[in-house]
């Protein structure tokens, strides 16, 4: 069975034939994105390959969404975390996230941090962060805090590092279920960590109004390409940008991550000019996990 990570009911039974078909289907899903997981909860920038197929995930998760639905499994995924993102700062101890089960069964939960590799295992990297305890059996509708820990590894301390949280949820076995028509799916939550050095200049919420937006003109084949600056020591998550131009509305609502003192592309394909009064939209994630709303200039 394809180890699906959907945001769905922990436990759900359907007749053998219909789970030999999500079989079936999910398998060739996962043979197109190299075994990429389909969706994540509470994450804004999933992976590079979320955006490169984005039709087959909506297309996958309608096919199990429906199953899901005829056999009453549409309740959302056990987990929430007490925040969306994690500011961690390098000169802090630890840091501590709640984790609450919201149903009424209890689950196994493994959590281990990523530096970005969606299919690293648990363990597999070498990474920043220790987490306490790294296996817990959380209680029915019950909370439990983790602790991150920074291990001080050596790191840019004039600039910002990302890594990712990771929270696997293993569900009570189904009762009831007949042999051979249980259908289970293990949930996966994913959240950013954001190590901060201390004293670096600036503030982070005003990080997206001083990126920078330059649209190179469109190939022959192809769209413009928008090149996003950003001169500051901060990540910025971006959730949609608009460039809008001679009363038309160019739309890109793809999340993205800005590097710290990087740059970024996107690609309009529906552009292939724009005049000198274009200018940017953009919606900006800060660090409580709020919406910043904003405008900006488009150099040519």
């Amino acid at each position: 069975m394809v180890n699906l990570l959907m945001m769905l009911h922990p436990t759900c039974t359907c007749p053998a034939p219909l789970m030999k078909a999500v079989d079936r289907c999910f398998c060739q899903v996962r043979t197109k994105q190299s075994e990429e997981q389909i969706v994540f909860k509470g994450t804004d920038n999933p992976s590079p390959m979320y955006r490169a197929n984005w039709q087959l995930k909506k297309w996958a998760s309608t096919a199990l969404c429906v199953c899901a639905a005829l056999w009453s499994c549409a309740s959302p995924a056990a987990l929430a975390l007490s925040s969306t993102r994690i500011i961690y700062p390098t000169n802090q101890r630890d840091v501590v996230v709640d984790v609450e089960n919201a149903v009424d069964t209890p689950s196994l939960v493994q959590s281990w941090v990523d530096n970005g590799d969606l299919d690293a295992q648990p363990n597999a990297q070498d990474v920043a962060f220790l987490i306490l305890p790294p296996l817990f059996r959380l209680e029915a509708n019950g909370t439990k805090s983790l602790r991150i820990i920074y291990s001080g590894k050596a790191l840019a301390q004039d600039r910002e590092s990302v890594y990712w949280l990771n929270l696997l949820e293993v569900p009570q076995k189904a009762t009831g279920a007949a042999p051979g028509d249980e259908l289970k799916l293990a949930f996966r939550t994913r959240v950013k960590i954001f190590l901060r050095p201390p004293h670096l200049p600036g503030m982070a919420d005003q990080s997206a109004a001083k990126l920078h937006w330059q649209l190179s003109p469109a190939g022959a084949e192809s769209g413009a390409t928008l090149t996003i600056s950003n001169p500051s020591p901060y990540f910025v998550s971006l959730s949609e940008v608009d460039i809008k131009d001679a009363g038309q509305t160019f739309k890109n609502e793809l999340a993205a991550m800005v590097p710290p003192k990087g740059t970024l592309q996107m690609h309009f394909n529906a552009i292939k000019s724009v005049t000198a009064s274009a200018l940017i939209q953009y919606q900006a994630i800060n660090d409580i996990g709020g919406i910043v709303m904003g405008e900006a200039p488009l150099s040519h």
